[in-house]
């Protein structure tokens, strides 16, 4: 359009440059609308699942207490074998670090595969679970080891939608 005019008026002035962006604001407006409404439901969406996942943990808190709890009758209690798994739990930092020189930073989602990885790793290595001796503990720890993988698709759930948000705005503004 630029180039058309100068050419026209006779001017010889270099004009690879100039780049000539056209925003129609009645498409703009339908495109943000749109993207608006996208993003409440992916809100909405995220939203559920943090509650779905807030609900599971505290039954899970609730049954891991059942099973570790000193029990004098049958002598079932996984009271320590629990103690060592959350010890180390504690000790991966799977989602943020408990460390000072870290100051306590959220990590990213391969960062918390890898330190949930290596959690399951350790505890498999210890052979903590042969040392469980209510029938409940296994399936509770596998329900332990699900609601952190949920976390997880929860956290690169929403990394995604985040690096989509910002290439979206991007191609929109430029």
């Amino acid at each position: 359009m630029l180039a058309s005019l100068l050419s026209k008026t006779g001017s010889h002035l270099e004009v690879q440059s100039i780049r000539t962006v056209e925003i129609s604001l009645n498409s703009d407006s339908e495109f943000f609308h749109l993207l608006t409404s996208e993003i409440i439901s992916l809100e909405a969406l995220q939203s559920r699942s943090e509650s779905e996942i807030r609900s599971h943990v505290l039954q899970l808190g609730q049954s891991i207490t059942g099973v570790a709890a000193p029990n004098s009758r049958n002598n079932k209690s996984d009271l320590y074998p629990w103690r060592e798994i959350f010890r180390i739990y504690l000790e991966s930092g799977i989602f943020f670090s408990n460390l000072e020189s870290e100051s306590h930073q959220e990590r990213t989602v391969e960062k918390a595969a890898e330190r949930l990885t290596f959690f399951a790793d350790e505890i498999r290595r210890l052979g903590i679970q042969t040392k469980f001796k209510n029938p409940y503990s296994p399936s509770l720890f596998k329900m332990f080891l699900s609601v952190n993988m949920d976390v997880l698709r929860v956290m690169r759930f929403h990394d995604i939608n985040k690096t989509a948000m910002t290439k979206i705005l991007k191609s929109t503004v430029f």
